[in-house]
């Protein structure tokens, strides 16, 4: 991928973090954090997983995700962030 692509700067917020645990049910355990400035969904740090917000604002994603959602992500080598919503909402709405 050439360096020089540019991603908009995340929207997203401290107070939409917190909003995840306690209206999407996210364990205190999971570690949300906010992507740096030179982050890209090419780059996700080490140990850490990509998501957007709209998968649970509108595509309905529920932690604990489904584990036939993970199984069908692994078998089409794609992740969360490699996904477009509307095959999202199938997935949540065959297995979630």
């Amino acid at each position: 991928m050439c360096s020089s692509f540019n991603f908009p700067h995340s929207t997203t917020t401290a107070d939409d973090l917190e909003n995840l645990y306690k209206v999407y049910g996210v364990d205190r355990s999971s570690v949300l954090d906010l992507v740096g400035t030179h982050e890209t969904p090419e780059t996700v740090r080490e140990g850490y997983y990509g998501a957007y917000l709209s998968f649970f604002h509108s595509c309905g994603l529920i932690f604990q995700i489904p584990e036939p959602i993970l199984e069908v992500m692994v078998e089409l080598g794609l992740s969360l962030t490699q996904l477009l919503p509307n095959f999202l909402r199938h997935l949540v709405a065959l297995f979630g």
